[in-house]
């Protein structure tokens, strides 16, 4: 199994099936970390070489199976010490539909993981492990080159990242083997969401009906209108028998006026 995941937490990026095309594509994100994840679901042994882009990373590994997986990216050993130096989703200029570098006409131009998946053969005797420092480098000028910039459509490819993952020191030494016949080539497109718009992969969102917003927008006011709280002044009233009448005063306010002309000057005194 391939995936490609993110160089920090190695969750993997989601995929999506095309049926049509019988494809596999991962919904990247541009300028993020990422390293090539194999898993081997089989009982033996295998070797595995990777091509990104249509150019081979330069080495191959070996993987036992049982569902064991393994991470990788720009491999780099030295003295019986290695590292991988993660790889990284890169956005490239705008894009028309074009022949992309593997052959195809695609809405965009997306990026491709290959392994080959070769069978293990072990030989006599033992055999020095070599330093190796993979020479890889993006083709990010090749691309553009067979790509019309002219149009509103994004394409995506992988350059070096910066994250560094490191094993532990491992024997100098390993058994002969040879590779054997080919088992498999595992294959995973790559593209940013937007791209896989572009290329038909995923369905556009719907574009929302400006007339109901307008609709919507018309009657909440309208609704805003009739439940405006009534705060005017209630007037109480009393009958000469003694009943209590209540009435809403409109616009007429009433004051009611104290006659203190012919007050008592020890009340006036005590104010």
């Amino acid at each position: 199994m391939l995936e490609v995941v993110y160089a920090d937490s190695k969750d993997p990026f989601q995929e999506h099936y095309d049926a049509s095309k019988g494809k596999t594509y991962a919904e990247v994100e541009p300028d993020t970390d990422y390293f090539i994840r194999v898993t081997n679901h089989g009982a033996g042994e295998v070797i595995m070489d990777y091509t990104v882009d249509g150019k081979s990373l330069g080495f191959h590994t070996f993987l036992t199976g049982s569902g064991r997986s393994s991470y990788y990216g720009l491999f780099h050993r030295e003295n019986g010490r290695s590292h991988n130096t993660a790889l990284r989703f890169n956005k490239l200029f705008r894009a028309k539909r074009n022949k992309a570098p593997d052959g195809e006409y695609e809405g965009n131009w997306t990026g491709c993981i290959e392994v080959d998946v070769r069978e293990y053969i072990p030989l006599e005797g033992q055999k020095v492990v070599q330093d190796l420092a993979s020479n890889w480098t993006s083709n990010s000028e090749q691309i553009l080159a067979g790509l019309d910039l002219s149009s509103n459509k994004k394409a995506c490819n992988s350059t070096e990242g910066k994250v560094k993952s490191y094993s532990e020191a491992q024997s100098r030494f390993r058994q002969n083997y040879k590779k054997g016949s080919k088992l498999a080539t595992l294959q995973l497109h790559y593209c940013s969401t937007v791209g896989l718009f572009a290329a038909g992969i995923l369905k556009r969102p719907p574009k929302p009906d400006v007339s109901q917003i307008r609709s919507t927008i018309h009657t909440n006011a309208g609704d805003a209108d009739n439940d405006e709280e009534d705060i005017s002044p209630k007037r109480r009233r009393v009958s000469p028998d003694g009943n209590v009448q209540i009435s809403k005063v409109t616009r007429t306010e009433t004051y009611e006026v104290l006659d203190l002309t012919n007050g008592d000057d020890d009340n006036d005194a005590n104010i």
